[in-house]
């Protein structure tokens, strides 16, 4: 099942599949959220090809390395004061073409939330080969 992320405009910014692959509106393979079978973790890092934690994702936020908010899906329940906008229609047709990498597992502690949205966009928390 596909899983559609908006940005702090209500535009699709990304998608996750069942697989845990992130995907850009160009359809191509950015990252993998990493869930480990049998682990409940409050927050799963989101990881590129190389390895590089860019993200963290809490099956309805994700966030920066900083804990500010990224990106949101349909139906999510922020705490605090912050506002989540409107969600727009798709602009684009999905169509995931199948990832080109599976990251290493990686442990690593997922950052304080701070229920505000991140100054920057995920593109530019990206690593190099995927901005």
């Amino acid at each position: 099942m596909r899983r559609f992320l908006f940005d702090k405009q209500g535009d699709v910014c990304f998608y996750l599949t069942g697989a845990g692959v992130l995907y850009n509106t160009q359809n191509v393979a950015v990252g993998h959220v990493q869930q480990e079978e049998g682990l409940a973790q409050a927050m799963s890092p989101v990881v590129a090809a190389g390895g590089q934690i860019f993200a963290w994702f809490d099956d309805a936020f994700l966030w920066t390395l900083t804990g500010e908010v990224l990106a949101f899906i349909k139906g999510a329940k922020p705490e605090g004061d912050l506002d989540l906008p409107k969600t727009k229609r798709l602009e684009f047709k999905p169509e995931p073409k199948p990832a080109p990498f599976q990251p290493l597992l990686l442990r690593a502690t997922p950052p304080e939330k701070s229920w505000q949205w991140a100054s920057e966009t995920l593109g530019s928390s990206l690593p190099q080969t995927y901005a």
